[in-house]
């Protein structure tokens, strides 16, 4: 990472400890389509089976979605394997939805590679192929002169399987503007080919070459010889700041969608009598091209995709549990998608799917004997599993009177009330999310509560934008869409009452954002003479998934910036820490509350 780069990076976490109303300098520009219509799968279907036809047996694919669901960490949102090219079962974890777009996070490389293969398989584009000639005049010795030779010999291969030793990182996405420029103007850390570096910004080169070779966008370029012969439903690839695909990170997709990709490279690149992709660039993407470490994944690493526990099977990994697992000899894929706290494919969702389908005492074959009431537990556990981490128990409904639930006493009590908050770093957006779009708020300054048509409302403000979000108290999220900065974002709220150490009264808010892998908890404590506070939370925790990401992986950083928080708020440095990352705002009864 270059010297302004990391001070760049720098100034934003100042920001963002110091929890100021205006993080960082660029200004944010919406990119997703909001769902404005009925939520609902545009693609088109795989056929479905039952698991005992098609040689699986409920009975695993139900502890495999109960361990899932029970697991502490794993936290799943949807979950679907899929055999002999049909779903032998799927999953979606209420709130969370299988037919709602998800974010795939790291995932996506292996679809970027697919491009880069289209393009070697039409003569557009050798994998030998030096990055300076593909983008002439980028290169400079005057700019790089120590790592100019190094970069000479990078090409298209080197970037494809994580070997170029570029040091311009992910930090650089969160903080640079001209993301290609940066990469030609960073360090080369050894000779290209020799060692195993996961940088995202490889991938993205590798986009930014679609765009230079074909003069369209790696989404556009994708439609027609991807996306279309698939049937996929809806489509999002965020982009940088110049409009090109980020290529690492940054694509939304059905969980039915990624099982589509898995599916064609089981029949080696062959859809519907078209051959999309070679045989010949899929073997190479599919075998180990390079040694991993141990703690990212010890079977290797090929085009963009890592190798799998299982002999020839190979995995689309995004961290935090979105995953495309290929088993080859099984003829079967399993994708996931979550908020689990691991990147890389040394994490626990892989792990668990490793046990049931990895080992040597699973060995699929032909049909299996009808198993009735197994397959209908299994149905029924798919129809109404949840998330544990997003959602509240249900509860037992209480009428008073037929056809209407009864709200708890104290919404009544709350209802046409607003309390005004102080700055203090408090977002509606998850902070890992706001990161990684590079979305910030000015803060949230007021919440307001209403009875309306939809039910108990809580109205959010942050800056010029007001959020209603109704609650629901029953177990069963409600849908809505917030906006930030003008981007839209489906959320799925449930709430409950209860009581502090002191006897006040507590109003928790779990809100998942459904198309995301974080979500957020709030809790507004009311004390009294109007007094309240808000203190925000999320899932997975930001802390950990921040250092693994490079922005406090240096002691002497996380050192420097916990002194700083802790002049603003007086507190110890490593609480000052956790503060930024589960802030806390004073507010007060307004005397004249806002209506809804």
């Amino acid at each position: 990472m270059g010297l302004r780069t990391k001070r760049r990076a720098m100034v934003l976490l100042k920001d963002i400890v110091q929890r100021k109303r205006h993080i960082g300098s660029g200004r944010y520009r919406p990119q997703k389509a909001r769902y404005r219509r009925a939520l609902g799968y545009t693609g088109t279907k795989l056929p479905r089976g039952d698991p005992e036809s098609l040689g699986l047996s409920s009975a695993r694919l139900l502890g495999f979605f109960r361990e899932a669901q029970a697991h502490p960490t794993i936290n799943p949102h949807t979950l679907l394997v899929l055999r002999h090219g049909q779903v032998a079962a799927e999953c979606s974890f209420s709130p969370y939805r299988g037919d709602v777009w998800h974010v795939t996070h790291s995932l996506c490389k292996g679809i970027t590679a697919l491009a880069i293969g289209m393009l070697a398989d039409s003569g557009k584009l050798s994998l030998d192929e030096k990055l300076c000639d593909i983008f002439p005049g980028r290169l400079s010795p005057r700019l790089n002169p120590v790592s100019y030779r190094r970069f000479r010999s990078l090409t298209v291969r080197h970037l494809l399987t994580m070997t170029s030793g570029v040091d311009f990182d992910e930090v650089g996405a969160v903080t640079e503007e001209d993301w290609v420029k940066c990469y030609f103007e960073s360090g080369v850390r050894f000779e290209p080919g020799t060692e195993f570096s996961y940088n995202s910004m490889n991938s993205y080169l590798l986009s930014a070459i679609v765009r230079e070779r074909t003069g369209q966008g790696l989404a556009q370029y994708l439609r027609p010889r991807l996306f279309v012969p698939l049937g996929f439903g809806r489509v999002h690839w965020e982009t940088c700041p110049r409009g090109i695909e980020k290529g690492g990170w940054g694509l939304y997709l059905c969980p039915e969608d990624m099982a589509k990709i898995g599916q064609l490279l089981l029949q080696k690149g062959r859809w519907n009598g078209r051959q999309l992709v070679s045989e010949a660039f899929l073997r190479e993407m599919t075998r180990k091209q390079v040694d991993t470490p141990d703690n990212m994944g010890e079977q290797g690493y090929g085009f963009q995709v890592w190798m799998g526990k299982r002999p020839g099977s190979f995995l689309f990994n995004g961290m935090l549990g979105q995953n495309i697992i290929v088993l080859p000899d099984a003829d079967m894929v399993v994708v996931t998608t979550g908020g689990n706290d691991c990147l890389f494919k040394n994490s626990t969702i892989i792990s668990l799917v490793d046990r049931y389908f990895a080992g040597k005492d699973f060995a699929p074959d032909g049909p299996l004997p009808p198993q009735p009431r197994a397959l209908g537990e299994l149905r029924r556990f798919e129809a109404s599993a949840r998330n544990l981490q997003g959602t509240f128990p249900p509860a037992r409904p209480r009428r008073l009177w037929p056809g209407r639930n009864r709200l708890p006493a104290p919404c009544r009590e709350l209802s046409g009330r607003s309390f005004s908050l102080e700055p203090a770093g408090s977002r509606l957006l998850p902070l890992f999310t706001q990161l990684l779009q590079g979305n910030y708020s000015t803060g949230i300054q007021r919440i307001s509560f209403s009875e309306t048509a939809q039910g108990f409302v809580m109205t959010v403000e942050e800056g010029e934008e007001k959020n209603h979000i109704p609650l629901s108290f029953g177990g069963e999220p409600q849908y809505a869409t917030v906006t930030v900065n003008r981007e839209s974002y489906l959320v799925a709220a449930s709430a409950c009452f209860a009581k502090d150490e002191d006897g006040n009264q507590v109003l928790k808010v779990l809100l998942p954002f459904v198309e995301h892998s974080n979500g957020r908890k709030l809790k507004l404590f009311f004390y009294p003479g109007g007094r309240a506070e808000l203190r925000l939370s999320e899932t997975p925790d930001p802390e950990e998934l921040l250092r693994d990401l490079g922005l406090l992986s240096d002691s002497r950083v996380v050192l420097w910036l916990g002194r700083l928080a802790a002049r603003e708020d007086g507190e110890l440095g490593e609480y000052a820490i956790r503060r930024t990352v589960e802030p806390r705002s004073l507010g007060r009864l307004e005397d004249a509350p806002q209506k809804s």
